[in-house]
């Protein structure tokens, strides 16, 4: 399970690794889902993915500022 936090706060519950539903990068780009980003204003925002690990994979976490235009 991969949990994903927007400036702070959870965001979306948390999402099967290949579900593809609930974050996506592609070329720069960064699509969430309408739930999590309705309310966000203009401007920087963090948002911090969190993977937990396995019994085959160490837990793992990423961080990166987009921005709301």
């Amino acid at each position: 399970m991969v949990y994903y936090y927007i400036d702070g706060r959870a965001a979306g519950g948390e999402r099967q690794v290949n579900s593809g539903a609930s974050c996506e990068v592609i070329a720069g780009w960064l699509h969430l889902s309408p739930n999590d980003t309705m309310l966000l204003s203009a401007g920087v925002h963090t948002l911090k993915m969190e993977y937990l690990g396995n019994s085959s994979y160490a837990p793992s976490e990423f961080v990166a500022q987009f921005t709301v235009q």
